[in-house]
């Protein structure tokens, strides 16, 4: 109990400190930031980055719905978009358990088995994890053991080959919901990717651009992990400033492209959670009439 308590205060420690850093690079950096300079120049990029992130939330949502088949609770794709959909913009409060809690609720409201969504929500946090995992250690090879390339993507494919051997020995659908978490990070990274090369000059090589990519989704996992910290808020931003500075050497533009993201995905999942409260409504009025 004190162990666990005082890991807690630790993570939330280390919350605080990431938001005090992030806002401290804000306050010196003030006069080199230039976000609306890029709604400016790059409105076109910014508006399909925010409608791609609502995208890309289906695939955690079909995802949720596949390991639940896996458990025998079949359900279908809208339902599995609503209550996923609902529940996840509660990951902006802080605590980072509040999405879960409120995923259990809607999904009990719906009479799915309680124990099963439970279960569903355990395997959906290893499997998000897992499917993070790749892009990270190609992060740690090429970056911090400086192994090169051509390496550092053979150990991240080694890993992903050992893990999806792995799942799809448990379940073929727990196997499907990895590979759709897959394409979620590695969409995510592309959408972190496309903002920083519209805000720096880069002479792009591919040892650079997949580090661009890892380190977004490494920065992603980082924050997911860290307890206390409302979808990984200032955590996220300060690992992708520590990771990129040394690379492009330029603090403002890599907080510039870091606070562009975070700008993004928020809006991605009001998006999201707009268009699955629509749903919930529309399924809702369908329960209704049929009980007329």
């Amino acid at each position: 109990m004190l162990l666990k308590k005082a890991v807690n205060n630790v993570s939330y420690l280390l919350v605080f400190l990431s938001v005090i850093f992030i806002g401290y690079k804000f306050y010196t950096l003030q006069g080199l930031v230039n976000l609306t300079g890029f709604f400016k120049d790059h409105a076109l990029v910014f508006t399909v980055a925010c409608l791609v992130y609502a995208l890309n939330n289906y695939l955690l949502a079909a995802g949720w719905r596949l390991i639940l088949a896996g458990l025998d609770e079949k359900i279908t794709i809208k339902l599995s978009v609503a209550i996923f959909g609902v529940s996840q913009i509660a990951k902006y409060i802080p605590g980072n358990i509040f999405q879960f809690a409120g995923k259990q609720v809607l999904a009990v409201r719906h009479n799915l088995n309680s124990a099963k969504v439970a279960k569903s929500q355990f395997l959906e946090i290893i499997l998000l994890l897992l499917s993070s995992l790749p892009f990270s250690v190609y992060v740690g090879v090429y970056y911090f053991l400086e192994m090169g390339v051509a390496l550092s993507i053979f150990t991240s494919f080694l890993f992903f080959l050992g893990a999806s051997f792995i799942i799809n020995r448990i379940s073929t659908n727990f196997f499907r919901t990895f590979s759709s978490y897959m394409i979620f990070m590695f969409v995510s990274g592309l959408m972190f990717f496309l903002i920083v090369t519209s805000t720096i000059k880069v002479n792009s090589t591919l040892s650079l651009d997949a580090f661009v990519l890892c380190s977004f989704v490494t920065a992603w996992l980082i924050g997911f992990i860290m307890p206390g910290s409302p979808a990984g808020l200032g955590v996220r931003e300060s690992i992708l400033i520590l990771l990129l500075f040394p690379v492009f050497r330029d603090q403002s533009l890599v907080f510039n492209a870091a606070i562009l993201t975070r700008l993004v995905t928020v809006i991605g999942d009001l998006i999201f959670f707009i268009f699955s409260s629509t749903v919930q409504r529309f399924i809702d009025s369908e329960r209704q009439t049929k009980r007329i």
